[in-house]
Order: C-alpha cells, then sequence, then structure tokens
C-alpha cells in the first residue's frame, strides 16, 4: 500500500478512494475463496460419484430440461439400471438454495424426469431454508458412505 501526503481538502476523496480499492481487493479475495471451495466440493461429489457407480455412467455437468423446458446445469447425472439420477451439489448460501430450489422443481415437475438428488456438506448449517430442497429431493451429506449414493439411484 502507497501512501502519499495530500492536501486537507483532498482528503476526503482519497479516503473514499482507498476504502473503495479496499473493498474490492475484499471482495475478489472472498470470491476466490469461494470458488475454490465449491470446486473441491464438486471434486469430492465426483469422486463419490465414480467410486459409487461405474464412472462410465456418471456425466459431469451435464445438462437436464425442466417441466419448463429450459436446460439447467447439473452437477453429475448418473445412467443407473433404474434410470437417471441427478446429484446436484448446493450450500448454505441463499443463492445456492434458490438456484437448486428453482432448477430442481422444475425438473421435479416432469412426467418421467429423472430421480433427484440434492448433495450438501452440512445440512444442519444450511438451516430452515433446507425444507425448500427438500421438498423436491432427498439431501444427502457430501461425505456420507458410498453406499447411500447407491441407495439414493436404486
Amino acid at each position: 500500500m502507497l501512501f502519499m501526503r495530500v492536501a486537507a481538502h483532498q482528503l476526503r476523496g482519497a479516503i473514499i478512494s482507498m476504502a473503495t480499492l479496499i473493498k474490492e481487493v475484499v471482495d475478489e479475495t472472498v470470491a476466490r475463496s469461494i470458488k475454490a471451495k465449491a470446486e473441491s466440493s464438486l471434486e469430492r461429489l465426483y469422486e463419490r460419484l465414480d467410486m459409487a457407480f461405474d464412472a462410465s455412467k456418471v456425466a459431469h455437468d451435464a445438462e437436464v430440461i425442466g417441466a419448463s423446458t429450459a436446460g439447467y446445469r447439473v452437477d453429475a447425472l448418473v445412467r443407473a439400471e433404474t434410470g437417471d439420477v441427478v446429484f446436484d451439489l448446493f450450500t448454505k448460501d441463499p443463492n445456492s438454495v434458490s438456484s437448486t430450489f428453482t432448477k430442481l422443481s422444475d425438473i421435479y415437475r416432469l412426467d418421467d424426469g429423472p430421480k433427484l438428488v440434492a448433495v450438501t456438506r452440512d445440512p444442519d448449517a444450511v438451516g430452515p431454508k433446507l425444507q425448500l430442497i427438500s421438498s423436491v429431493a432427498p439431501v444427502i451429506r457430501l461425505d456420507s458412505a458410498v453406499e447411500v449414493f447407491r441407495k439414493q439411484a436404486a
């Protein structure tokens, strides 16, 4: 950080500029941290699914068309013997809950749609909003045993 001398009449502008710069740095740091954590969770989900199912039957970042005919990106689509199963990861962040609920509820309305499974690190941390997700899909923990993932596809 570089501090320079400013005249008294420029002090207000200098403080505002510095505060804006600091806010941008903090925002970028938080965004990178969230992205890294999400990528780590996604990698963990893919590991669990590849252990639970034949890896050739697991499509990462697949598109599923909902009842509204809108296309949605889901984290994984498993081609199980009993039919397709969507596994979608979400966090306690309100935007994540809202996005996942919107996506899964539209897919849920399909007559012959895939089974849906919502996955999160800590369901208890989501709080009351968990009811939104669980109204359209069972919710399992990311660190659940491989058998739990298989059971959801049965």
